[in-house]
């Protein structure tokens, strides 16, 4: 028996359920069923012959049997001439009901009419359809012929009488020589006559050949059915059995698809022993450590960005100390008259206060598939590249990304001072740095704790033109994402600046709005 767990997600599993034209349940059955029917025709083929040769055997002793009785009895009545007991024995031999032709019978009605046969019941010298009893000349009376037949007319004496042409099988598959009258194959059984030691006639008995035939055929009738019957009956108890072996497959199938769309909460209970049994532990094994592996990147994820957790989770080497170069877009934000804040606030609304921004300004980076690299108090640092190949196309993608990013800090930093103006509150600036270029990333620390983080010169630059809108207020941009971007956002070019630690004065540039 097995069950899904209630708390799956059973309408994303249904959705991934893709259900084949033909299951496991028919093919199986079909198969068997195919392979059984196959070996009943071949056993039905080889009984059938065997069947065949016994019944001509035991026909044609009966039939033998019947001629014999015959010759012994009609001894003295043939000798005396005593037409009306030859008559009476004569009769006696034929048989009783002749059966009708069934070449012209519908299939069906000749199968009904064999399966409603008797099985124990025998027609009375069943296929004898003539008696010929022939005496011999003597002395004292010519030859003679004592003529009767199954159609119910009165024996006919004749003294002369041209006999049925009759020839044996020449390949000896025939029990008897074989004759033809009225378009009917019969068999000749000759038997002779004698008194006393002294043979004076023959008994000539015409049996119908296809009694045989129809006696196999009935017989094969019957066998067919019963093994009809069988193979239906068994077809069915195997299309029950497999169905409860192969129940669990279902639920398994639902299962690997909630997999498969992302849910790893189906868990497949089921009381099994055997194979099929191993497998679901085996899902319910896997399902459990796909859950337990998402959580650790939900977990990370709070940390830096899911691409990145992805990254280290893939590759174990980024888990040790080091670092390589790389190619990034890096920002850096601040928040202005923050410090001014801390000194009037509670500390609890002052906290409530820096988590709020921190909250927009996550989502906004985050959405844009930035990787939050650390807070430092009210500062963030965020960085965009570190994942994926390092091409043209992902260098113009991590800036204009940035960029946008930092637009729509400042946006919703502008809607959040609104409402705290109309609260009576005071209002807070936001000053962002956004530079390009080569830096060092990886894990920086000790084996005991480690930050995964950006180093070098540009993540400086970033840092510095952080600083430089001393009213907030500002996304300040350098020229190698300029040269990017620029044309993507609506940008206002500002005076280039001295910054602390660089020789020559920076341009700088403010996005004001994507473009398009």
């Amino acid at each position: 028996m097995s069950t899904v767990d209630p708390s799956a997600k059973s309408g994303n599993a249904a959705a991934g359920f893709k259900r084949g034209l033909l299951s496991l349940n028919f093919k199986f059955t079909t198969v068997t069923g195919a392979l059984l029917a196959g070996l009943l025709v071949l056993v039905t083929l080889m009984v059938n012959d065997q069947l065949k040769r016994d019944l001509s055997r035991e026909v044609a002793e009966r039939a033998n049997t019947v001629a014999a009785n015959l010759a012994l009895k009609a001894g003295d009545p043939l000798l005396s001439g005593d037409e009306l007991t030859l008559a009476q024995l004569m009769k006696g031999s034929l048989e009783k009901e002749s059966a009708g032709p069934v070449e012209d019978m519908p299939w069906l009605q000749r199968a009904l009419q064999d399966l409603g046969k008797g099985g124990a019941a025998l027609t009375k010298n069943e296929g004898i359809q003539r008696v010929i009893m022939e005496k011999f000349a003597t002395a004292t009376a010519a030859r003679s012929y004592f003529d009767l037949d199954s159609s119910g007319a009165p024996m006919s004496v004749k003294p002369d009488l041209e006999l049925p042409a009759s020839a044996r099988d020449a390949l000896g598959q025939e029990p008897y020589p074989v004759t033809f009258m009225a378009g009917r194959a019969l068999y000749e059984i000759q038997q002779p006559v004698a008194v006393a030691g002294k043979s004076f006639g023959q008994i000539h008995l015409y049996l119908r050949r296809d009694v045989i035939t129809d006696s196999v055929r009935v017989a094969t009738t019957r066998m067919v059915a019963v093994m009809l019957v069988s193979l239906l009956l068994g077809l069915l108890c195997l299309w029950v059995v497999v169905r409860l072996l192969l129940s669990p497959i279902k639920p398994l199938v639902r299962g690997v698809n909630a997999v498969a769309l992302g849910d790893f909460g189906v868990q497949v209970r089921i009381r099994r022993g055997d194979e099929l049994g191993d497998l679901v532990t085996a899902y319910n094994g896997m399902a459990n450590s796909l859950r337990e592996k998402e959580a650790v990147q939900e977990a990370l994820a709070k940390y830096t960005s899911k691409d990145l957790v992805n990254q280290m989770l893939s590759d174990k080497a980024q888990l040790g100390l080091g670092g390589q170069r790389v190619h990034a877009t890096i920002l850096f934000s601040v928040v202005r008259g923050m410090h001014a804040l801390s000194s009037v606030l509670p500390a609890e609304e002052f906290v409530a206060l820096i988590n709020e921004y921190l909250e927009v300004e996550t989502e906004a980076i985050m959405r844009n598939g930035g990787s939050i690299d650390k807070f430092i108090g009210d500062e963030v640092m965020a960085v965009w590249g570190l994942s994926g190949p390092d091409t043209p196309e992902t260098r113009v993608r991590s800036a204009e990304q940035a960029v946008k990013s930092g637009v729509e800090v400042q946006e919703a930093i502008e809607r959040l001072n609104a409402e705290r103006v109309k609260r009576g509150e005071q209002p807070f600036m936001v000053s962002i740095g956004i530079n390009n270029g080569e830096v060092v990333s990886g894990n920086m620390g000790s084996s005991v704790k480690m930050d995964y983080t950006v180093l070098g010169g540009n993540v400086n630059l970033a840092a510095r033109l952080g600083l430089v809108a001393a009213q907030g207020g500002q996304t300040i941009i350098s020229q190698s994402v300029f040269d990017l971007v620029g044309a993507k956002f609506k940008v206002d070019r500002l005076a280039p600046m001295q910054l602390k630690g660089i020789k020559e004065p920076v341009p700088l540039y403010w996005p004001r709005k994507a473009l398009g």
